[in-house]
């Protein structure tokens, strides 16, 4: 069974946080779930094997995750990745794509033996807009503000359906959005580590 093509797909879109976004929000009926502070810690080679083919492996609160393009990805400027919280499915994927980059000497025997290239703290605020929509605003501790509203597709037949409901969403809230290079990971690597975020741009076009 490839349990890859089970993993959910995360469609999201990036956006400026007006001051008046709160009310906005209850304006749509948008209901609070959650307040949370995320510890993320970013892992790779030191060559940056993964982030240079778009995998992005973390540990969230202690925890490993990964994000990672999918293999038909619908035509729209929203973003669309899978995410697995697998250990097994995380180290399957990450050192399958490290065996097309490294020689067997340096390649990690572990998740464990790859290095930080980015750390960050986020407090994180976040709302349900109907059955799938949800819509979260973050403070990272570095200064940065940006919200997001995503929808999880959980089958190829929903992505469209879900591309649509981000759009429809941020329509709605007539706010402003970003693209990619002014979202969190990316903005943190222009403050901190602008060489590494130009050799991402340049490898990943955009």
């Amino acid at each position: 069974m490839d349990y890859e093509h089970q993993v959910p797909l995360e469609i999201e879109q990036n956006f400026l946080i007006p001051d008046d976004i709160e009310a906005r929000l209850d304006s749509l009926k948008a209901v609070k779930v959650k307040e949370l502070k995320l510890c993320d810690v970013y892992l790779d080679t030191a060559s940056n094997c993964l982030v240079l083919s778009d995998m992005w492996l973390r540990r969230r609160n202690g925890n490993y995750e990964l994000k990672y393009p999918p293999q038909n990805k619908m035509g729209s400027d929203v973003d669309q990745y899978q995410e697995t919280a697998d250990k097994c499915l995380i180290e399957q994927l990450v050192f399958k794509q490290l065996a097309h980059s490294l020689s067997n000497s340096k390649m990690p025997k572990s998740l464990e033996e790859l290095v930080p290239f980015m750390e960050l703290t986020t407090y994180r605020k976040e709302y349900r807009l109907g059955d799938n929509i949800s819509i979260v605003l973050d403070e990272t501790n570095y200064g940065y503000n940006i919200g997001e509203v995503e929808v999880i597709s959980l089958t190829p037949e929903t992505q469209q359906q879900g591309v649509e409901e981000v759009e429809r969403a941020i329509a709605d809230l007539r706010v402003q959005t970003v693209g990619r290079a002014e979202g969190k990971t990316m903005h943190y690597l222009a403050k901190f580590n602008s060489p590494l975020l130009d050799k991402i741009r340049s490898k990943l076009k955009f």
